[in-house]
């Protein structure tokens, strides 16, 4: 082994967009014009080809049935000629698909980039408000969906474009919920490859109205295809604490005590007791402390898993029914879903007055007393009586409970004492409120931790690799600490101070045996917090890098840093 050369190196940070990954969501996809309609072409796969008929239980994108419907209101002429590749035949020749597929960008297009769906359209003039108008049916109430449009018109005289494309909340089209512009058409003939416009939009009826129109020409609009899908629950960046309400000790009710499916850890409380200390997702002690200033009630019977025992059996907590993807982090425990509280009051202790929050809610009932829609209010101190902010959720109506809606409380700042005061119960006061889980995010000052410490200057590799590592205080400060390399008999070590307050900051271990060739890879790099951590600055830590020696004659271990683009 004496041949082995030691290089432990901090590599500098490369700025790049981070991309999150999440469980796949269930999407549906539409498209405008089918071999019924005039040179149309029907989109293989698991897509809705539609024409002037209304289509009940549209299929999502693993081909299952789902409870949306397409409903024409007001549709004009439908076409693929000069689309995106010119001149096309009826019926549509496999050529001219081909000529589609070559002609789109399919990357940018992701789900819509299919040639069949691209090639033909429907105008927006329908001969009567020169506005295609339909709708979509069968929606869950208070969920949040995002309508993405594509259309694509090769040729268009100068001025038309661009199409608008609106949702509303009425069938008269005057109530708008979002709205839209995509260009669309060009003048020189190519047309739009791959440009989308998406439209976020949370009905209060179960039914929404989409309309598009051109913007320069009123008959000048083109949609090709559609794609929705609901939008789950993500929670702002920062410290995140997750609260099951019930536990083993409360009535029918049941702990989360280890790492939920999404990797989360949990504080499973009952009206019996105080909370110092709560854990945050990743099963750090923080200073947030809980309890309970009055409860009405504590139970699982007619929650998500319907009726359950005392003690609730393993059977019942699979029984429980949520969308754990639309949930987000409050999604991963179905222990945490199962049990509610009733119309209670409780204090979240030991925050930052100088600090804001996000309060997430989570409520899940199957019959409701009285209301089917709970009020989540924070107060101005601990006799509940002046409310400061409050947010409502529908938690379930005939027999059919919530699994997928969360109500949000934005930038809640706590009271002096460092204190929020929180009551549920029905909303208007009509019947009774349930929570069974919620989630307490401490969001960063500024938004911007990066700023504040460089004093706004643009990130550079060098100015990241100085905010990352070290612990410097400035820029230009000379109180940063050098990282420091160990040979051990089992592992080539780094001894490094890394920023720990920036959430958004993701520093990364990387090993390679080849310094020339590479590659550098995270695999078998693991750390671990030093005990000593005389020194460090406040918002940093000391961490000691490590990654297995084993047969190598030659092993080399580095740290990259990645921050996100900042805004």
């Amino acid at each position: 082994m004496k041949n082995l050369l030691l290089a432990s190196t901090i590599a500098l940070a490369t700025l790049h967009t981070c991309l999150s990954t999440t469980v796949a969501q269930t999407k549906v996809l539409i498209d405008f014009g089918n071999d019924d309609t005039y040179r149309g072409v029907t989109t293989p796969g698991n897509w809705n080809s539609v024409a002037y008929g209304y289509v009940p239980n549209l299929v999502d994108t693993t081909g299952s049935a789902t409870a949306l419907a397409w409903a024409p209101d007001a549709l004009g002429g439908v076409d693929s000629y000069n689309s995106i590749v010119g001149p096309t035949s009826d019926p549509v020749t496999a050529d001219e698909v081909a000529a589609t597929d070559a002609a789109i960008d399919k990357t940018a297009l992701g789900d819509l980039g299919a040639a069949q769906a691209a090639i033909d359209y429907y105008v927006s003039n329908n001969g009567a408000t020169s506005s295609g108008r339909f709708q979509l049916q069968g929606l869950a109430v208070g969920t949040k969906y995002r309508l993405t449009f594509y259309g694509t018109k090769q040729y268009v005289p100068a001025g038309d474009e661009e199409t608008r494309y609106e949702v509303f909340a009425d069938s008269e089209y005057s109530i708008s919920l979002g709205s839209g512009v995509l260009t669309t058409g060009s003048v020189d003939g190519t047309g739009n490859p791959g440009s989308t416009v998406s439209v976020d939009v949370t009905p209060a009826l179960p039914v929404i109205y989409v309309q598009w129109t051109g913007v320069g020409n009123p008959s000048a609009g083109y949609l090709n295809s559609l794609s929705v899908e609901a939008v789950p629950f993500t929670p702002a960046p920062g410290t995140a604490v997750l609260i099951d309400f019930g536990n083993d000790s409360s009535f029918r009710g049941v702990s989360q005590t280890d790492a939920d499916s999404n990797g989360n850890f949990w504080n499973s409380v009952w009206n019996g007791a105080f909370y110092p200390d709560l854990v945050d997702s990743t099963g750090a002690a923080t200073t947030i402390n809980f309890g309970f200033t009055a409860a009405a009630g504590t139970d699982s019977y007619n929650g998500p898993a319907g009726p359950t025992s005392d003690p609730v059996t393993p059977a019942e907590i699979d029984a429980v029914q949520i969308d754990s993807y639309l949930l987000g982090p409050l999604g991963g425990s179905k222990r945490g879903a199962i049990d509610f509280y009733v119309d209670s009051t409780f204090q979240i202790q030991g925050l930052d007055p100088n600090k804001t929050y996000q309060l997430a809610f989570f409520g899940s009932r199957k019959f409701p007393a009285g209301n089917s829609t709970t009020r989540y209010t924070t107060y101005t101190d601990n006799t509940f009586t002046e409310p400061v902010a409050s947010v409502d959720l529908v938690v379930g109506v005939f027999g059919d409970q919530n699994q997928g809606q969360v109500a949000v409380l934005e930038d809640v700042s706590p009271q002096p004492d460092g204190i929020i005061y929180v009551g549920f119960t029905g909303a208007d006061d009509a019947g009774s409120g349930y929570l069974n889980a919620m989630m307490v995010v401490e969001i960063a000052s500024s938004g911007n931790a990066f700023a504040e410490w460089s004093g706004g200057l643009a990130p550079t590799p060098e100015l990241v690799s100085l905010y990352a590592f070290g612990g410097a205080s400035s820029p230009t400060a000379t109180d940063g600490n050098l990282p420091r390399s160990v040979l051990t008999p089992t592992h080539l070590e780094m001894s490094v101070i890394v920023r720990t307050s920036d959430p958004t900051l993701v520093i990364t271990g990387e090993t390679t045996d080849n310094l020339a060739t590479g590659p550098w890879l995270p695999g078998g790099v693991s750390y671990l917090v030093d005990p000593d951590q005389t020194g460090v600055p406040a918002g940093c830590e000391r961490r000691i890098y490590q990654v297995a020696r084993e047969t190598d004659v030659r092993k080399f271990l580095r740290l990259t840093a990645v921050l996100p683009p900042q805004t």
